[in-house]
């Protein structure tokens, strides 16, 4: 296994009952939002270069890309992870370790989110100090 990997031990539903947890081992820095918080969030190019495929078949609302949702508008004929799926949901990645939030973050409710993810929409581009350079803006638009 890869240094950058973190093992999947497994999961848990009776803690969280509307959610199901996906266990990994104990990370001393926390989360990688942490920390970037903690460390000024520095070299967040270096931490996107080092992302490895690992989105798990339910996916996460917020990271999941549209063809996921309803695979017939897609012409697909079932739910399938395809590389055009990592994809999308690595530009929603990028996006959050420069925002520090979750794409769609002002969004309530995940099933809001579906609903504009499957219209086309798409989370805006972050100004300010959380400024994308043209660059990385581009990619994440691609992805």
């Amino acid at each position: 296994m890869h240094a950058c990997i973190v093992p999947f031990l497994g999961t848990v539903a009776e803690e969280f009952p509307s959610a199901l947890c996906l266990v990994s081992p104990w990370m001393r820095n926390g989360t990688v939002l942490k920390y970037l918080a903690d460390n000024g969030g520095v070299n967040v190019d270096k931490r996107l270069y080092g992302i490895h495929k690992d989105w798990p078949i339910w996916g996460s609302v917020r990271w999941m890309a549209p063809e996921l949702y309803f695979p017939q508008s897609f012409g697909l004929d079932r739910f399938r992870l395809m590389p055009a799926s990592d994809i999308y949901a690595l530009g929603c990645v990028c996006l959050e370790l420069y925002t520090g939030r979750a794409p769609f973050h002002d969004i309530l409710h995940g099933p809001s989110v579906v609903l504009k993810v499957t219209e086309g929409k798409r989370p805006e581009r972050p100004s300010g100090s959380e400024a994308i350079s043209d660059e990385l803006w581009k990619l994440v638009e691609s992805c």
